[in-house]
């Protein structure tokens, strides 16, 4: 989703971008083979991960291989060429348990196996990169591949109502902003190391499905219901506020969630 995203935009800008996937690139190679793979680079940007949040409690150590042992080897690989990394990472390296937006400086408390995961893999960036930076993102959708919004405009082609979680907080961000916001980064100059890449304002899964119902003009008052997470039981617990602080040195910032979905809808949704 992340990948193709940034693909598409430096393309379209006529900057050289070499793109790798399943069939180019493997995260199980070495270091030196990666090396060789990113020789010339002078940006390395990583989209890959393991996100699937309940199945990562059952297959803790191949979320691991993914979310961890690649960076640190991507990490190691970026630093022989000479490259930037910039790595992303998620909300849930921390609990949610406070009523404040998380800081990037905060110590990290991850609740599940997917960000325990993805918080060993920011550990590896920092020990391992020498020009690095890790962006943080949460609830993430965009045109390609599965995300929120998609399931629950098909949900509701099929039935006449859906339940969805309205005590877990958090910031819904589309791809498309992601990558304006690392391309701004980069563009300034800044070194700044950790970077929380969400939009503003906070919404509940709750809300965030209303607005999709409102995009599909269906009443959102009458399809979308809410629940809380009792009723809704899942394998990995979930943090009930991971909101990040969005404060950075490069004097770029991602609108409000809503009007920010409001611009993507049509597109997401197409």
């Amino acid at each position: 989703m992340l990948g193709q995203e940034f693909a598409k935009t430096l393309q379209s800008q006529e900057i050289d971008v070499a793109t790798f996937n399943r069939s180019n690139f493997s995260t199980y190679s070495t270091s030196e083979a990666m090396a060789l793979a990113l020789e010339n680079s002078d940006v390395v940007i990583n989209c890959i991960a393991y996100t699937a949040v309940d199945k990562a409690e059952s297959e803790e150590a191949l979320a691991y291989e993914i979310n961890a042992e690649f960076p640190r080897k991507l990490a190691i690989a970026s630093a022989k060429v000479g490259a930037k990394l910039i790595h992303f990472s998620t909300d849930y390296v921390f609990d949610g348990s406070q009523a404040e937006p998380h800081r990037t400086g905060e110590a990290k408390a991850p609740k599940n196996a997917y960000g325990r995961t993805k918080a060993a893999g920011e550990d590896f960036v920092l020990q391992n990169a020498d020009q690095f930076a890790i962006l943080r993102t949460a609830w993430l959708y965009g045109q390609y591949g599965k995300c929120f919004p998609k399931t629950i405009a098909n949900a509701l082609t099929t039935r006449d109502f859906v339940e969805v979680v309205n005590d877990q907080h958090g910031q819904p961000t589309w791809t498309k902003d992601v990558v304006d916001l690392t391309l701004a980064f980069i563009e300034s100059g800044s070194t700044q190391k950790i970077i929380h890449a969400v939009s503003q304002g906070e919404a509940t899964w709750f809300n965030f499905a209303q607005a999709v119902a409102t995009s599909i003009n269906k009443e959102k008052s009458l399809v979308v219901r809410p629940v809380t997470s009792e009723n809704f039981v899942t394998a990995a617990k979930r943090p009930k506020f991971s909101l990040l602080e969005t404060a950075n040195d490069f004097d770029f910032q991602i609108g409000h969630w809503l009007e920010r979905w409001r611009r993507a809808a049509a597109e997401v949704l197409s």
